[in-house]
This record gives structure tokens, C-alpha cells and sequence, in this order.
């Protein structure tokens, strides 16, 4: 008989982060000279070991370059908007527990995200993040996404926090959670195989490639995901979706495998896109 899994469930209806938070984008789009303070968090030590945390501020610096550029050459004679990152500032959750909810906001240990807020009130800038959840998560966060969305009360504290500073987001802040996790794992790929062109493998090759190469490809984000309260099963289901078509599928007992042998493994990120 199957045990059934226990899903996580939320007393209080989640808010709309749009209401609260801007997409940086659209103010990019009305006016041509933005100041920005860039803020980046990773939620555990482990995330920053794995440089999580760098790889998330320069990814998102990346970004906007290219949002400046792309705007500048939508339309001929077009003069491109002037976008000046002021400061960054980046911090780790407190916890080294995957699963254990952070404060939410400006509450408890976010002093950078605070010295941040100062920074843009100062500048006359706006605090930009990459998605949402770097700036707050429901208080009675638990690794599940089901319950990440704060709410409108949680969302108005932290409006009150930013005392007039404009907060805005990368990526659309009404973005759903599945999604932001996926574009999180997507980035980590783009920046984690970044350097020298590789070379484009046959079809035959591809078949015959070592389980041991797959397993190092993947261990980074199986141990990410594992990180965030993950199940084994949940993360099968993930990686399956985004890993090489030509690869066949992994099991939840692979993944389970794989983080009970995780102690003093150092793996190598290998390009996982088909």
C-alpha cells in the first residue's frame, strides 16, 4: 500500500506581488534613465557554496545589460534608455536546514536587504531583485512551493519597510512559483557552463554517453533542489523535464541515492539544454 504524501497546506489566501512590487522592465519602458540598487539573496550556506549567490547577482546584472540594449534598438534613431546600478548588496539566510522558513521581508537577519532600502532612498533609486521571492516568501514557508506566496498583510508590511523606495523585479513579480524555480535552474546552467565553446557532441555519442557523466551534469541541481525541501520524487520529475531528450529518465530511488552520497562530493556542471 502506497503511503500518500502529505502536502503542505496554507491557512490565509496569498496576495498579488504586483500590486506591490513593479516589474523593472515596464519602468524601463517609461522612462528612459533609471538609478537601481541591485539586491541578491541565497536562502542557505550550502547555496552559497555553490555560488548560488554570485552566480544570481551576475546573471541579473547581465540581464538587465541586455533589457537596456534590446530597448535601445526597438526603434531606428531610438536613443537607448540610461540604467545606473548604484550599489549591490547581497546576504544568506540564516538557516542551514532545507525547509525551514526564513523571516519574511525586512524581518529578522535582512540587514543587507535594510542597508539596501537605505541605499535607494538616498540615490532616489530602486531596489531591484530578479524575482520576488528574493525580496519575501510567506512567513509559513516550508520548502514547498505551494506555499511561498506571501500575503496581501505580509506584502503591506513590506511596502511599509521600503517607506516610498520603489522596489521591482527582473522577471514579472505575478510570475508562478514552478516557474520562477525553473528559470532559477536554467540560470544556474547558463552561468555554470559559461567559458569555452563545447564541442557539439554526434547523435551516436549522445547515446552512448557514461552514466557517470549524466550523474555529475546533474548533481548540482538535484542537491539545490534537495536544499530547498524538495521530495526525491519531485525532483525526478523536475530534472526529467528540462535534461537532454536524449537522455532517459532518472529515477526518485537515483535521486535519493545521489543525496544520501552527497558528503564531500564536488561536482562539475555540464550544459544540460538539448
Amino acid at each position: 500500500m502506497k503511503r500518500k504524501q502529505r502536502r503542505s497546506k496554507r491557512r490565509t489566501r496569498p496576495g498579488i506581488a504586483s500590486k506591490y512590487i513593479q516589474s523593472l522592465p515596464d519602468l524601463a519602458l517609461s522612462d528612459g534613465d533609471l538609478k537601481i540598487v541591485i539586491y541578491g539573496r541565497a536562502s542557505t550556506r550550502q547555496q552559497q557554496a555553490r555560488k548560488n549567490l554570485q552566480n544570481q547577482v551576475e546573471v541579473l546584472q547581465s540581464e538587465i545589460a541586455e533589457l537596456v540594449a534590446s530597448l535601445g534598438e526597438s526603434e531606428a534613431g531610438c536613443i537607448p534608455p540610461r540604467v545606473n546600478a548604484i550599489e549591490v548588496f547581497s546576504e544568506v539566510g540564516t538557516s542551514d536546514i532545507a525547509g525551514v522558513a526564513e523571516p519574511s521581508g525586512t524581518q529578522g537577519h535582512r540587514s543587507q536587504l535594510k542597508l539596501a532600502i537605505e541605499c535607494a532612498r538616498k540615490h532616489n533609486a530602486i531596489l531591484v531583485a530578479d524575482t520576488r521571492d528574493r525580496f519575501l516568501r510567506y512567513r509559513g514557508y516550508d520548502g514547498n512551493l505551494e506555499t511561498d506566496q506571501p500575503t496581501d498583510l505580509e506584502f503591506k508590511e513590506f511596502v511599509s519597510a521600503l517607506d516610498g523606495v520603489v522596489a521591482a523585479t527582473f522577471e514579472d513579480p505575478d510570475l508562478p512559483s514552478a516557474e520562477v524555480r525553473s528559470k532559477q535552474i536554467k540560470r544556474g546552467q547558463k552561468f555554470k557552463s559559461k567559458g569555452g565553446r563545447r564541442r557539439k557532441s554526434t547523435s551516436k555519442e549522445n547515446e552512448k554517453m557514461p552514466y557517470k557523466i549524466r550523474r555529475e551534469a546533474l548533481l548540482e541541481i538535484v542537491f539545490a533542489l534537495r536544499d530547498e525541501g524538495w521530495s526525491y520524487r519531485k525532483i525526478a520529475r523536475q530534472i526529467n523535464s528540462i535534461q537532454r531528450q536524449d537522455w532517459p529518465p532518472i529515477s526518485h530511488e537515483a535521486i535519493r541515492d545521489w543525496c544520501r552520497n552527497r558528503r564531500g562530493r564536488h561536482s562539475s556542471a555540464v550544459s544540460l539544454a538539448s
